[in-house]
């Protein structure tokens, strides 16, 4: 519990205003490296999509391509 290897993450920044966004996905990413977390995570925009590895598309439920 208080070490997990995975933290999920579903739209972690949806309804943020995009300065909060940025911040969330910053720490995110920090304790993925700090700690060698696996966080999947869903989100509707690309923005933060195009920061992950790896990222991939959904269109129509669908696998359409890695983000860009």
């Amino acid at each position: 519990m208080n070490e997990p290897r995975m933290l999920i993450a579903d739209e972690p920044t949806g309804n943020l205003d995009s300065t909060t966004g940025t911040e969330i996905l910053d720490l995110l990413l920090e304790v993925r490296e700090q700690q060698g977390l696996t966080i999947p995570g869903g989100d509707s925009c690309r923005g933060p999509a195009a920061r992950c590895d790896p990222a991939i598309h959904l269109h129509d439920g669908r696998i359409a391509a890695p983000a860009a």
